[in-house]
């Protein structure tokens, strides 16, 4: 019905004259899909956008932390989009002859609204192609980028895996100088420990030997001394019998002595009288001698009284000689008492020097045995202290070798990652 109406007649040939002079296809030639290349065109840069950011966003903080990143999470846009999207931005350009060219304007009042309407659809298709090329521009740049950033990436990956082969292979020499220097260190230690232990050992049998000899040597004076107690004694005994027997002499010397005064005082006593008779008898004799001639009876008493007197004369002298031979006896035992006493003065001061050389000996066995006690003390806390060293310094290299291989695992599990 339309077709047989003047006013829709001249409105349908007005429409094609207009597509017959517009640049673009007609809306039925466009296919579908590329009607709804605007709207994918946005929603795959907005996904593009939103794939570049996070691994950009990655990469910082990769970057950040020291860390390499591979690129394995960057995202790969298929081909066939990428292709399909660049034929739908190819379109042709618009020009501004489609603004200069002129309508065809029927009869007033006819199609105003058509070309109002045309005119405004021009306007949103100028709109939608320019920017629908602002839109591939940026695509363009936008794969450009991409890919410049694949190549960045593969470059990192490729410095990354160098770097880590290189400081992998680093920590291995680290690692294995680090043992060798450890292993060296130890086995010096070592040797010196069993250098100082067999020294130590050696000073331990020397001062167990020289712990054996002073004892033998205390035996040896332990001995001796109690000989010199026992000499000592036996002198102390002899010394207490000498001055038993001194007493006892000396009771018998002032007995001896007090009778011997008392006899030399008698027969002093007695030798005066009897000097005092011969003189009578003397001077009697020389009386008789000058009356010679008196009678021979009394010649006789005179003789005999003379040898009475002679008798008693030579009894005297005998008990003279008698007291002489006691004054003798008495010097010989006051000799003999000095003599005993001069021997007992020799034998104490004897002791006496023997009691200090023992005690001397005491006090030099103290010493020694002080001495070597505390120098077996010494090399004893010497040898654990080097045991506990040892010990310590062994605990210390298997905890580094611990360390050690930590790391090597941590290390390998870090390469597995940066694989994946």
């Amino acid at each position: 019905m339309s077709s047989n109406h003047p006013k829709g007649n001249q409105a349908a040939t007005r429409k094609n004259a207009l597509r017959s002079t517009s640049p673009f296809p007609p809306p039925s030639s466009i296919p579908q899909k590329k009607r709804r290349t605007e709207g994918t065109s946005n929603i795959y840069l907005e996904s593009m956008q939103g794939r570049l950011s996070s691994p950009l966003q990655d990469l910082t903080n990769d970057a950040n932390k020291e860390n390499v990143y591979d690129g394995s999470r960057l995202p790969k846009p298929s081909s066939r989009k990428v292709a399909k999207n660049r034929d739908a931005l190819k379109t042709p350009k618009i020009e501004n002859k489609i603004a200069r060219q002129p309508l065809s304007v029927g009869k007033e009042g006819d199609g105003v609204k058509g070309n109002d309407a045309m005119r405004k659809t021009l306007e949103e298709i100028q709109k939608t192609w320019a920017e629908k090329e602002d839109l591939q521009a940026k695509n363009e740049d936008l794969e450009g980028k991409v890919i410049s950033l694949r190549k960045e990436l593969e470059k990192t990956k490729k410095d990354a895996n160098d770097a880590l082969e290189k400081s992998k292979k680093d920590a291995n020499d680290a690692v294995k100088k680090l043992k060798n220097d450890l292993f060296t260190k130890m086995m010096a230690q070592h040797k010196q420990f069993e250098d100082d232990i067999l020294e130590l050992a050696s000073q331990n049998e020397k001062t167990n030997a020289k712990i054996k000899m002073l004892a033998q040597e205390k035996n040896v004076a332990v001995g001796r001394i109690r000989e010199l107690e026992r000499e000592r004694e036996i002198a102390t005994s002899e010394i207490g019998k000498i001055s038993i027997q001194k007493k006892v002499l000396e009771c018998e010397m002032e007995k001896t002595t007090s009778q011997m005064e008392e006899r030399l005082q008698q027969k002093e006593e007695d030798v005066s009288v009897l000097t005092e008779k011969r003189n009578e008898l003397e001077k009697e004799k020389e009386e008789l001698g000058k009356k010679y001639g008196e009678s021979w009876r009394s010649r006789q008493l005179v003789l005999a009284s003379i040898k009475k007197l002679q008798s008693q004369i030579d009894e005297s002298r005998s008990q003279l000689l008698e007291m002489a031979k006691d004054k003798e006896l008495t010097e010989k035992t006051n000799r003999q008492i000095s003599e005993m006493e001069a021997k007992s003065r020799e034998l104490i001061a004897k002791l006496t020097e023997d009691q200090k050389k023992s005690e001397e000996e005491k006090e030099e066995l103290g010493k020694r045995y002080g001495e070597s006690w505390r120098e077996r003390q010494l090399a004893l806390a010497n040898i654990k202290e080097l045991h506990i060293e040892a010990d310590k310094t062994k605990s210390s290299f298997c905890e580094k070798i611990a360390v050690i291989l930590r790391k090597q695992e941590d290390m390998a599990k870090e390469k597995e990652e940066l694989g994946k």
